[in-house]
């Protein structure tokens, strides 16, 4: 008994002031490179956009990861390239750009006795036939050793920041993808030669 008062008694300090719905609000961490000088199109499924994740049935109380991560997902593309095109069709997807981005919720943990939250990520990444470059894994996990006023939302948002840190420096050291880059920036340079 004492024990479920406790479990009871810190999921109220978890999900203190959100009332049974969470909606992360993750701020972008700084991009420590320039933008590729690439257009890229963000395919965004329903089931990424609509993500949710319930860690309480007995109180309802759930977290919004999907709009939070469409949001930080986007920010970080943005800072990352030239030019993002958002669509959430393949029939969508315009005639000229540079690759596919297809971010999925791999995983979504949030564990109240130990105050933590996890969250993975994988971004498939396709060139501009379709074809598949690499798949590009990330995840982010924060924890804290202390009480914080509304803590899951906050555990959240730090969690998805570290995600996004992970992707941009994965991005530039995946071998596939640099590859693909410098034939990318070679086929450039080859078409301003000839004009």
């Amino acid at each position: 008994m004492e024990m479920r008062f406790i479990l009871v008694f810190l999921l109220g300090l978890f999900c203190c002031s959100c009332g049974l719905t969470t909606r992360p609000e993750p701020n972008l961490p700084q991009p420590i490179f320039e933008s590729y000088p690439l257009t890229v199109v963000l395919y965004l499924k329903p089931e990424f956009k609509n993500a949710s994740a319930n860690i309480d049935p007995v109180y309802g109380w759930t977290f919004e990861i999907g709009q939070a991560s469409v949001e930080i997902v986007t920010k970080t593309l943005k800072a990352m390239f030239n030019r993002v095109i958002t669509v959430e069709k393949i029939t969508e997807i315009p005639q000229n750009f540079s690759a596919v981005i297809e971010p999925d919720i791999r995983a979504f943990k949030v564990e109240i006795e130990k105050l933590s939250v996890e969250i993975a990520y994988t971004f498939n990444v396709y060139d501009n036939q379709k074809q598949l470059i690499d798949t590009v894994s990330v995840s982010g996990k924060e924890k804290r050793q202390f009480f914080k006023f509304n803590l899951g939302k906050y555990l959240t948002e730090q969690a998805m920041k570290d995600a996004m840190a992970q992707l941009m420096v994965k991005f530039q050291n995946d071998p596939e993808i640099q590859t693909w880059l410098k034939a990318r920036s070679e086929t450039r340079t080859l078409k301003e030669l000839k004009r």
